[in-house]
């Protein structure tokens, strides 16, 4: 259990750096209209990109972030991101 802890803790300040220098990736999953076959949103799935575990899944660090209270500051870091690539695509001319 006290190894538990500690693991915890270092995966906190890890986090805590990954949030600072943006160490996340987003992915998005389509949201299809059955009916008519066309999408019609997305879902903004976030990957954090360790520098030795590689890409770490959210049901390993969204907890983690809850109970620091870096989940506010990784939220914002993934809506203002996502915000930017709906730019990008619409400005492709995407839906």
């Amino acid at each position: 259990m006290h190894q538990e802890i500690i693991q915890r803790h270092q995966l906190a300040d890890e986090l805590r750096v990954a949030i600072q220098q943006q160490d996340f990736e987003l992915h998005y999953q389509p949201q299809i209209d059955v009916t008519t076959e066309r999408i019609v949103g997305a879902e903004v799935l976030v990957r954090w990109k360790h520098p030795q575990k590689g890409l770490v899944l959210p049901g390993q660090f969204i907890a983690i972030a809850e109970e620091t209270g870096l989940i506010q500051p990784l939220g914002e870091w993934i809506f203002r991101t996502s915000c930017e690539q709906l730019k990008i695509w619409r400005e492709q001319g995407l839906d």
